[in-house]
């Protein structure tokens, strides 16, 4: 297993990111049938000058990436997707070290990472990985809410 920058759309990464965007709709409980409009959208937003991209390879094959952006200095993870069946064996760890490596490496102090409150799947690798401390919680007063209400230390707020 590698982890590569990415600097251009290829036909394996195109793959890749149509799976996930798939994934994101079906948390989402969207539409999973994902335009080529909205595709070329998301790759062309990867690839912006504040934005890494990065990917992880075994045997030559890209099996997952992630996106590193930076802002002021800080950086953070913007995304991260193993394909499913590369899941649970350590590949999404050793991309998201990559990251957190590269962070510090460009001036960074820490990684942040950006989460919804109900990707239990991503919040629990997160916490496996040593991330546990909250550092922000944004609340709106007008959102279309998804009809259920979360727990955030104690208080519980729609969602």
């Amino acid at each position: 297993m590698e982890v590569v920058k990415i600097d251009h759309v290829t036909d394996d990464f195109k793959r890749i990111v149509k799976v996930f965007e798939e994934h994101l709709a079906a948390l989402n409980q969207k539409s999973t049938v994902i335009s080529d409009d909205a595709l070329k959208e998301t790759l062309t937003g990867y690839f912006k000058p504040d934005r890494s991209v990065y990917g992880c390879l075994l045997n030559h094959q890209l099996i997952g990436y992630a996106v590193l952006k930076e802002v002021e200095g800080c950086f953070w993870l913007e995304w991260i997707f193993v394909l499913p069946k590369y899941r649970h064996q350590g590949f999404a760890r050793a991309l998201f070290m990559f990251c957190e490596r590269e962070a510090i490496k460009r001036g960074g102090s820490e990684l942040y990472v950006y989460v919804h409150p109900d990707n239990h799947e991503m919040l629990r690798f997160l916490k496996r990985v040593g991330y546990d401390s909250l550092n922000l919680v944004e609340v709106t007063k007008k959102q279309s809410h998804k009809g259920y209400d979360i727990d955030i230390l104690g208080h519980r707020l729609k969602y």
